[in-house]
């Protein structure tokens, strides 16, 4: 399994997903409909000019089902994702592998279908007993959902309890160990019955994976297996349970499962920096810092924004470089403040020492220890090593106050418009969603920055007026609209008192200050929180 994610087969509630459209359900007129054997009646409307359904293809559809001829049960009116079902694979109602084998690409029709092959005497929510279900169904395309190791070219036993089947040749190129491998995949299981069931497929949202082999992330038998491809080849594996997960069950996958891969090896990826030719900056932390590249970039400090890649690693007693984080996967840099307390303290001493384009190689004086009890990775100890490479240096967003108006209102509070909107307005009583960032200024009117939801990618929620926040902080909100931002500038007594509170940052008497923008409001909770 390449990954512990949970996966769900959705037996009963498969048919009631997506909405059906370009055809509609007129009243039924059963002298129109043609009855199969088992009770199943259809009606082609529009007949496609594409192929005929084949079994174990995946089949990409519209739908809508009724548990009555005039009333939708239910369908999704945002969503114009086609459903992905794979036929003959009971994945569904016992209906449903045989109403779309009797179809064809591009075909609309309607089913009703007897309670015998759908939910029987059975009460499912709000579908009685002995109910009929009336299906509207557009077929959009499909595609081949497993490898047919019936085809392979070659097979292998590579090793005991492991298998593969070659589908396709690559190019001469193997995969190196410690690198990054992007892949298609497609893991199962067979049943009792011989059908295959899917426990994790990078196809299920129609895109990629990246993962480094040779460190522990697959179950074993497949990291092997992955090893002995060439970039561009398509192999089944076939992995028993001793290189699996032997007597474990995990989520969908029984005890002593043999385990089965269907895997793309796309291109692979060298990540680490090759050249390490540099001087050496000990810091204050006992940091190692090679800077391998230096621009005259900006430099960083606490109130500035950086935009990083960043893989952090350790060598193993091997001498393989074992990724423990790292933005390729990801295919997103890191966006991050010098000063964000979420900031490794590692990362933030040694950006004192780089500027906006360096690369630079750091070595922490920690000993890493990681309980690898939930996970197939088997990490031993080793010291921390983080490539960084720095794609851009900016000033914190704070908003531009320049020529805005300042007004006070009674009770003390000050706040700024800086962006309005003829949006709905939030109200006492409404529950908002907002993004922030709060701060303070020092003696030389710098801005220290003390929380910023920003950085995080979270928001606050909260309902007006129930006292869920500091009182300024609730009143400066009160009367704004949706997209609409405003600095607060909360005085003490209306924020954190006489006191403060020193370990956050706050000094005595601090006035706040807030940078506001309202995200949404949802009356659906108002006064529930």
């Amino acid at each position: 399994m390449l990954t512990n994610k949970n996966f769900s087969i959705k037996i009963f509630l498969i048919l009631f997903i997506f909405i059906l459209t370009d055809i509609g359900f007129a009243q039924v007129n059963k002298n129109k409909y043609i009855k199969t054997k088992s009770g199943l009646e259809y009606k082609i409307l529009i007949k496609g000019k594409g192929q005929k359904i084949i079994q174990g293809h995946r089949v990409f559809l519209n739908y809508i089902t009724r548990i009555k001829p005039d009333s939708v049960f239910d369908t999704n009116p945002v969503s114009n994702k086609p459903f992905a079902f794979i036929v003959n694979e009971n994945e569904g109602l016992k209906a449903w592998d045989e109403a779309l084998n009797l179809l064809h690409i591009g075909d609309s029709a309607h089913f009703i279908i007897p309670p015998s092959l759908a939910f029987g005497n059975k009460k499912i929510g709000k579908i009685a007993a002995n109910t009929f279900i009336y299906l509207e169904v557009k077929i959009i395309g499909q595609e081949q959902a497993y490898y047919n190791i019936n085809k392979a070219i070659d097979s292998a036993v590579l090793q005991k309890g492991l298998k593969k089947y070659l589908i396709s040749k690559g190019t001469n190129k193997k995969v190196s160990q410690s690198n990054l491998v992007t892949l298609k995949f497609t893991g199962y299981i067979k049943t009792f019955e011989g059908k295959k069931r899917i426990f994790e497929s990078s196809l299920t949202n129609s895109s990629f994976a990246t993962f480094q082999i040779g460190a522990g992330r697959f179950v074993k038998g497949l990291d092997e297996g992955i090893q002995t491809m060439n970039i561009g080849e398509k192999a089944n594996f076939m992995v028993d349970p001793e290189l699996a997960y032997g007597n474990q069950k995990k989520s969908i996958i029984p005890a002593n499962s043999t385990l089965f891969y269907d895997i793309e090896l796309i291109k692979e990826t060298n990540p680490f920096f090759t050249k390490i030719i540099s001087d050496t900056i000990f810091d204050t932390l006992g940091l190692k810092i090679i800077k391998l590249s230096s621009l005259s970039g900006d430099s960083i400090s606490d109130e500035k924004v950086v935009v990083f890649n960043s893989i952090n690693y350790f060598i193993s007693k091997n001498g393989n470089k074992i990724i423990l984080d790292n933005t390729f996967e990801r295919a997103k840099p890191i966006v991050n403040r010098l000063g964000n307390k979420n900031l490794l303290p590692e990362l933030k001493n040694a950006f004192k020492y780089l500027k906006k384009g360096d690369t630079a190689l750091v070595i922490s004086k920690r000993i890493l220890s990681i309980d690898s009890s939930q996970t197939p990775i088997k990490i031993k100890y080793g010291q921390v090593y983080y490539q960084i490479e720095i794609m851009d240096v900016f000033l914190y967003p704070f908003f531009d106050t320049s020529g805005k108006d300042t007004i006070k209102l009674a009770s003390g509070l000050y706040y700024i418009d800086v962006r309005n909107t003829v949006n709905k307005k939030a109200i006492s009583g409404s529950h908002v969603f907002v993004s922030y960032t709060t701060f303070v200024l020092d003696e030389k009117e710098n801005k220290i920055i003390l929380d910023a939801s920003r950085e995080n990618n979270r928001l606050l929620d909260f309902t007006l007026g129930m006292g869920k926040v500091i009182k300024g902080f609730d009143e400066g909100v009160t009367g704004m609209g949706i997209g609409e931002g405003r600095r607060l500038i909360v005085p003490y007594k209306l924020a954190y008192g006489e006191n403060g509170i020193p370990n956050s940052g706050i000094p005595k008497k601090a006035t706040v200050y807030f940078d506001v923008e309202l995200i949404s409001i949802d009356e659906t909770t108002k006064n529930n929180k």
